[in-house]
């Protein structure tokens, strides 16, 4: 499925603009609107999607909290 969209994403309208940016406009503009999925939308894929929240281990001194980081390759996508 992830082969096809980006197919059809790539296919050029009547302009020569990539569907793509077609769709990236759409969204753009429904955040601009307020529409809280489109917001978020954006935010995951230019920051990044924030970490799922985990408590920390209950000890003696209080909550201690791990953090994990981790590094992702480029997608191919990113790198154009």
């Amino acid at each position: 499925m992830a082969d096809v969209l980006r197919k059809v994403l790539a296919e050029r309208d009547a302009e020569g603009k990539p569907q793509r940016e077609k769709v990236a406009a759409t969204i753009i503009d429904k955040a601009i609107k307020g529409d809280t999925w489109a917001i978020n939308f954006i935010y995951d894929r230019l920051d990044g999607r924030l970490d799922d929240v985990v408590p920390g281990e209950a000890s003696g001194d209080g909550i201690r909290i791990h953090t994990v980081t981790a590094i992702m390759p480029a997608r191919k996508s990113d790198a154009e």
